[in-house]
């Protein structure tokens, strides 16, 4: 196999890995909204004030707990047969949410202006820790799947920038352009050689530095792919 060829296996691998990363946000924005939703639209029941009789167990679909001046500060419900918990502050926002849905459990940590700033999610695909910006936005995405970490870095629109993922022990670093495309790759691959691909904007990989056994090695190739140039 080329080095270009491995180098586009890469790509291929970290560009999946940033799939499942913005899958899981979507999975975890749709569970925690509907969470949060539903215990601002339930209907709210009456308030018992003072003491009363010590019980073994309360069954109930929501339960509500209340600081001293009445305010809800927690609620505890079931949403469409998942139960879930959001805890608010004293202006009656949200400032965390625990779901547990039939894709895995997710949990999410807002702002005081309510936006998401955090969020830990865990499914079939394995952990995942999303990380997001003061307008809400997505920035950072850890995840842990089968075939090992992966890290992705975004920009305030959303698109990658960086990404860097262990495939069976080996690291591998891609750094993007604002279209999206891969414009370096830095990786090791199991031949403990390691190799540095520049790409040109539409895709090409232009430069390929790699250092073997017997000393290090420069390739330039033209737009075509066909080398013009090599050291030594």
């Amino acid at each position: 196999m080329t080095t270009e060829e491995r180098l586009a296996k890469v790509e291929e691998k970290l560009a999946r890995a940033n799939w499942r990363n913005g899958w899981m946000l979507a999975a975890l924005g749709l569970a925690l909204g509907a969470l949060v939703l539903a215990g601002t639209l339930w209907p709210k029941s009456a308030r018992v004030q003072g003491g009363g009789a010590v019980v073994n167990e309360v069954r109930a679909r929501r339960l509500v707990l209340v600081d001293d001046d009445g305010r809800e500060r927690a609620t505890l419900m079931m949403n469409a047969d998942e139960p879930g918990l959001v805890l608010s502050d004293a202006a009656g926002k949200a400032a965390a949410a625990l779901a547990v849905t039939a894709d895995g459990s997710r949990l999410a940590l807002f702002d005081a202006n309510g936006k998401y700033r955090a969020a830990l999610c865990v499914d079939k695909e394995g952990p995942g820790l999303l990380l997001y910006d003061v307008a809400g936005q997505f920035r950072a995405a850890l995840g842990v799947v089968e075939s090992g970490p992966s890290l992705g870095l975004f920009d305030a629109a959303g698109k990658g920038c960086a990404a860097l993922a262990v495939d069976a022990d080996r690291p591998r670093l891609v750094l993007k352009d604002a279209a999206g495309g891969p414009r370096a790759i830095l990786t090791l691959p199991a031949a403990d050689r390691p190799i540095l691909g520049l790409f040109d904007a539409a895709g090409e990989m232009r430069a390929d530095l790699s250092v073997c056994d017997d000393g290090p090695r420069l390739k330039l190739t033209d737009a075509a792919g066909k080398p013009i140039w090599t050291a030594p």
